[in-house]
């Protein structure tokens, strides 16, 4: 075949279009999440179209490609293209036959923070509403990497200011997992214990029964074997590692000493891969731990 007709094949697959359509739909939201698009966020779309160029004359590219570079002609795009470009994307895209809603939904949040990380810069009034999104998507709490994100989002929001190391830290976190469609390569450094506490779950259901768990890091409530003679006693099993069958990975509050020298230990990683390729494992720090310890002793008091 031309290379044309295996390129036409690699983006009108069902399934695939529907992917690349969603992401383009979530990255339109996420570049004008803050009601600003500037010119490089503009460029980030465009780099969109061209990275689709050899099937521009193919349905649906031959209506969302003009449809983009008209609206980006005179460097702004208002409220009414975006919609137009949007509505578009919804008309090509099937409902759900392909991917169900959550995988669907974790395309658009994808795009979203391809779109809001474009121009290489994240403001506080961007991360405001994609922090209520993520609240009303609840359902894709526990996979990669929903989880990761709306901690660490929350964390950096917590004194309502966006510094420098953290934004450094973020625009990395999301770097790990945008597609290479986005054009992104942003090599910025890290600071290891606010990566550290953005892994971890934020407001995690904890449940004990037959559920298995496995500790790393230094504790700072008692020692490990205190928090293995809890979770016995509530009907949960340890594992000595991170295994794909684990439910729960808990972070010592003290972390741990290879903490100083990367960005996570060895079990954090080993867990974060597993939730990279779709297994349910759940990292929590100690201290929401403890707090669903104590909620569950309170519920076998009543």
């Amino acid at each position: 075949m031309y290379q044309e007709e295996w390129e036409y094949i690699k983006f009108t697959t069902p399934q695939v279009l529907d992917k690349e359509l969603h992401m383009l739909e979530g990255m339109l939201q996420g570049i004008a999440i803050n009601n600003k698009i500037n010119k490089n966020e503009i460029n980030g779309l465009l780099d969109w179209c061209s990275k689709h160029e050899l099937v521009s004359h193919k349905s649906p590219f031959n209506e969302i490609i003009p449809l983009i570079k008209k609206a980006a002609e005179d460097g702004i795009i208002d409220k009414e293209e975006k919609k137009d470009i949007i509505w578009v994307c919804n008309k090509y895209t099937t409902p759900n036959n392909y991917y169900n809603a959550i995988t669907s939904d974790m395309q658009r949040m994808q795009g979203m923070l391809a779109g809001i990380v474009a121009d290489g810069k994240i403001e506080k009034e961007e991360l405001e509403p994609f922090s209520d999104w993520l609240t009303q998507h609840e359902s894709l709490r526990t996979i990669w990497p929903f989880d990761e994100i709306d901690s660490l989002i929350t964390e950096i929001l917590k004194d309502g200011v966006i510094d420098e190391q953290e934004h450094h830290v973020l625009v990395n976190f999301c770097n790990q997992f945008l597609s290479d469609s986005t054009g992104m390569v942003l090599d910025l450094p890290m600071d290891n214990n606010l990566l550290r506490t953005g892994v971890c779950s934020a407001m995690p259901d904890i449940v004990f029964d037959d559920k298995l768990f496995c500790i790393t890091g230094k504790p700072k409530k008692g020692r490990k074997k205190d928090i293995t003679e809890v979770i016995i006693k509530l009907g949960g099993d340890i594992s000595l590692s991170v295994i794909q069958e684990l439910d729960y990975l808990i972070i010592g509050g003290y972390g741990s000493d290879c903490w100083a020298f990367a960005c996570y230990g060895r079990k954090v990683e080993t867990a974060m891969n597993y939730r990279k390729e779709g297994l349910p494992i759940q990292i929590i720090h100690e201290f929401d731990f403890w707090d669903a310890v104590e909620d569950n002793c309170h519920t076998a008091t009543k």
